[in-house]
């Protein structure tokens, strides 16, 4: 059998790809037949990465599948303009509820590769996780709002171009400052 982990990282990009296609297609063509074939797509997506992942964390990916199953068998499309909304809420719950455990999300990661991390590191850490909790709420609100307006043109482009340009712009930010912060602890 091939590396969970390896297993796990192909289902996440699969699941990355074919939730940025459907805003894609929806704009390029809200009638398009493959936009009845993504929900099922993202809910055989999410099973899998159910079964790879840990006995904590497999519900969420499950009740994502059964959701988007159901939007699949009830051919309703208007639902998974609802799909960023999740993903965007889920992203939001685990930073911002790692603010409230001994270490924050950020922090975590940042440890897989400095162990050891000083108290300037946790509090950048820490800081960055609310950025994240920002940014992910910002997304939140702006894809709610569209959907209320149901100003769709508008929803793809944001879910499907913006909000991805955004998460890149504070990714890079956010490594060139950390290089920067780094060296200056190193001193």
């Amino acid at each position: 059998m091939p590396n969970k982990s390896l297993c796990l990282s192909i289902v996440n990009i699969l699941l990355f790809l074919v939730g940025a296609c459907y805003p894609i297609i929806w704009l390029i063509n809200h009638h398009a037949e493959a936009l009845f074939y993504l929900p099922w797509c993202l809910s055989l997506l999410w099973l899998i990465k159910g079964i790879l992942q840990t006995k904590q964390q497999r519900y969420f990916a499950y009740v994502l599948a059964i959701i988007l199953a159901f939007v699949g068998v009830n051919k309703a499309n208007q639902m998974m303009y609802w799909y960023p909304v999740i993903i965007n809420g889920l992203m939001l719950i685990l930073f911002a509820g790692s603010l409230f455990t001994s270490q924050s999300l950020v922090e975590r990661l940042a440890r897989l590769s400095t162990p050891n991390l000083n108290a300037q590191g946790v509090i950048y850490t820490y800081r960055v996780t609310l950025l994240w909790c920002a940014v992910f709420s910002f997304n939140l609100l702006v894809t709610i709002w569209f959907i209320m307006q149901e100003n769709y043109q508008y929803w793809a482009y944001y879910t499907g171009v913006v909000s991805y340009i955004i998460i890149a712009i504070v990714m890079l930010s956010e490594w060139l400052i950390r290089q920067r912060v780094k060296k200056q602890y190193e001193q």
